[in-house]
């Protein structure tokens, strides 16, 4: 059977979420916006509603998304993940179809009601990163967010998404001549021991983290030098709704 990333990952993790409709959700990713962010992002959201009007579909709820994950402190907070919200994807469409070869996010990006659960599907990431699998829900008092892990291009042994790794396992400061921290030691203690690098490879000038991660399910950097690996949006969807109680 082929692996997938963080096929091996458990996941104890209850988290409960209300039954609301769609425009209810819509409804409330916005109004977040002005209890999250406060009256200036709220005002400057609902520009974006009247610059771009969508009779449609009213409401600036992708909007509200971009706001909620870029400027709310109460969800960076929330976040177990580190990964850059620079660029946001809530919509799969044709055009990403025909570059990836697949239509199934489309399944899960944008609002959708699985199973009971009514909530927004983004992939974000920033420049340097591979883009995350993250879902906004409604759980009775405030919009939240969950990011899931089997199947999920996050690393867990940093806790970030790929192309971030540097950021829990390097040194950054000015006092210290180690290039690695402790987390970096025993990342590379540990991948030494599965036989996925050597002694010397914290000496090479192109050393990539998400390299060695990806190695441990048996993928590769592709012809380019990037991770390329693809998601397994059933195993990420299983583990949210065995996550997720609805009430």
């Amino acid at each position: 059977m082929e692996r997938f990333i963080n096929d091996d990952i458990k996941v104890s993790e209850h988290r409960t979420a209300e039954t609301i409709s769609e425009d209810e959700f819509k409804q409330k990713l916005c109004d977040a916006v002005l209890s999250h962010c406060g009256q200036d992002d709220y005002d400057e959201m609902m520009e974006y509603a009247m610059d771009e009007p969508d009779e449609n579909d009213p409401l600036p709820w992708g909007h509200a998304v971009s706001f909620l994950l870029n400027c709310s402190y109460r969800i960076m907070d929330e976040k177990d993940i580190n990964v850059n919200h620079e660029n946001i994807t809530i919509d799969w469409s044709d055009w990403y179809a025909m570059l990836s070869g697949t239509t199934e996010p489309a399944k899960y990006l944008g609002v959708h009601t699985i199973s009971g659960l009514t909530f927004c599907g983004v992939l974000t990431g920033g420049d340097w990163e591979s883009s995350v699998f993250v879902i906004l829900y409604w759980d009775g008092e405030d919009i939240r967010v969950y990011i899931p892990k089997r199947g999920n291009t996050v690393n867990m042994d940093a806790m970030t998404a790929f192309g971030s790794e540097g950021d829990e396992f390097e040194n950054w400061g000015w006092d210290t001549s180690e290039r690695l921290s402790v987390p970096g030691k025993e990342a590379i203690a540990n991948y030494r021991a599965l036989g996925l690098c050597g002694d010397d490879i914290i000496d090479e000038d192109d050393f990539f983290w998400s390299d060695l991660y990806i190695r441990k399910y048996g993928y590769s950097l592709n012809e380019n030098g990037y991770v390329d690996v693809p998601m397994n949006w059933e195993a990420m969807m299983n583990e949210i709704h065995e996550c997720f109680t609805i009430i």
